[in-house]
C-alpha cells in the first residue's frame, strides 16, 4: 500500500463513521432492521462497512473518470489529482455502500430509500420533483452509460451528505447535478 493509498483507506473509515452510519446498520432505521433480523434468526451471517473492500487505488482511469467503484472486484480507485476531493471520494463510497446492502439484501437498500426519503422531504421543499428529473428514464440510461448504476438511493444518500456537508445540492451526486 502507498502513502497515499494508506491515506485514502483512513479517509474511508473517517467518513464511514460520519456520513454512512445509517448503511452500516449503526444507526437509522437500518440498525433496527439488522436487530429484529439478528432476535429472528439468531445470527447475522454478514459483515457491513470499509473492510469489505478488497483495495483501495490510488490511480489514473480511462477516459475523465476521478473515482471508480469495481463492484466486481469491490476495488475503490480515486485519482492522485482527486485525492484531497471529499465529493469523488464520497461518491465513490456511496456506490460500494449501495451495491454492499444489494448484496446483502435487496430489501435494505427499499428499506433505507424509504427512510431517506422521510427524512430528506422534511428538509428539501422540492424532493419530488428531484426525484422525478433523476428517475426519468433517459437521464438514468445517459448516466449508466456514462458511469455506472445511481439509483433513487444513490441519489437520495448523496443529497443527504450534501445537507451534513453543507454543499449545494448535487455535489456529490455530480454528473452536473449541483449546476
Amino acid at each position: 500500500m502507498t502513502d497515499q493509498e494508506f491515506i485514502l483507506r483512513n479517509k474511508l473509515y473517517e467518513y464511514e463513521d460520519q456520513y454512512f452510519r445509517d448503511m452500516i446498520l449503526q444507526e437509522g432505521v437500518l440498525k433496527d432492521t439488522a436487530e429484529f433480523a439478528l432476535e429472528w434468526s439468531g445470527d447475522l451471517c454478514y459483515h457491513v462497512g470499509i473492510d469489505c473492500i478488497s483495495d483501495v487505488k490510488v490511480a489514473a482511469l480511462e477516459d475523465t473518470f476521478v473515482g471508480q467503484y469495481d463492484a466486481e472486484k469491490r476495488i475503490l480507485t480515486i485519482t492522485p489529482d482527486s485525492i484531497n476531493d471529499p465529493t469523488v471520494i464520497l461518491h465513490e463510497m456511496t456506490h460500494f455502500y449501495c451495491h454492499q446492502l444489494e448484496k446483502i439484501n435487496p430489501s435494505l437498500n427499499e428499506i433505507l430509500l424509504l427512510d431517506l426519503y422521510k427524512r430528506l422531504s422534511k428538509e428539501i421543499d422540492n424532493l419530488d420533483e428531484l426525484i422525478a428529473s433523476h428517475a426519468e428514464l433517459y437521464t438514468l440510461e445517459k448516466l449508466e452509460m456514462r458511469g455506472g448504476l445511481h439509483t433513487v438511493l444513490f441519489y437520495l444518500k448523496t443529497l443527504d451528505i450534501d445537507l451534513k456537508c453543507g454543499y449545494k445540492l448535487g455535489t456529490v451526486f455530480g454528473y452536473g447535478y449541483a449546476d
